[in-house]
């Protein structure tokens, strides 16, 4: 029998071990082709979903300015004093035009009026004729105040019948503190018909612990 030539189990093991490393080189290779497919196939579903169209706002209304009347109001409806804390003996009710002062170093006015014509885009809005009313509050005092409790109110007619608020064309509502010395101003806007205008009464008030103002007139 022939003696076993040296060296040769070890050239066995070696060829063995260089198969077992380019087999699991080809796995790897594999699952990596697999990773980078898939990975590419999530990303691209967010593209897809975000090239669905958005719908738009619909633009707003075109409005036309007013005159504020400035004669003293002498029928405020008692409805909307009954409404309003305070009054008629702490704020008495004044014109469209002119300021309100709440005695402790606040005062609101109304700085603009807008008549238009609604659209009914949300639930319990009328479509037809509304007005919108520029409201400014003016902190006079030492310190600052909390806008965030402002709640401005618009009564129709004679009978003083509470008209509905128009919530796509009320901009930038009252929120947030007003410094010292600083003024600011936001839209409200309301359901008014043309034939409920004889008398227009406006109701702010900033806080609940304090009177609310009053401004009532005629609108053209």
């Amino acid at each position: 029998m022939s003696a076993p030539v040296p060296g040769t189990p070890a050239r066995g093991a070696r060829r063995r071990l260089l198969v077992a490393v380019v087999l699991a080189l080809l796995v790897l290779a594999g699952a990596a082709t697999w990773f980078t497919t898939r990975s590419g196939t999530d990303a691209a579903a967010p593209a897809t979903a975000s090239a669905v169209p958005v719908g738009t706002r619909p633009a707003p209304a075109p409005k036309t300015d007013v005159p504020l009347p400035s004669a003293t109001p002498t029928a405020v409806p008692s409805a909307v004093l009954a409404a309003a804390p305070g009054l008629p003996a702490k704020l008495p009710p004044v014109a469209l035009d002119a300021a309100s002062d709440y005695g402790d170093g606040v005062r609101a006015h109304l700085v603009g009026l807008q008549t238009f014509t609604a659209a009914a885009q949300g639930v319990g809005e009328v479509a037809g004729p509304a007005l919108a009313v520029t409201v400014e509050i003016t902190n006079d005092g030492a310190q600052a105040l909390s806008l965030d409790s402002v709640a401005v109110n618009l009564y129709r007619g004679a009978a003083g019948v509470p008209a509905s608020r128009v919530l796509a064309e009320s901009a930038s509502t009252f929120s947030g503190p007003l410094a010292p010395g600083a003024s600011a101003r936001a839209v409200y806007a309301f359901s008014v018909p043309e034939a409920d205008r004889d008398v227009v009464t406006v109701t702010v008030g900033y806080s609940a612990g304090t009177a609310t103002a009053v401004f009532s007139g005629p609108v053209a």
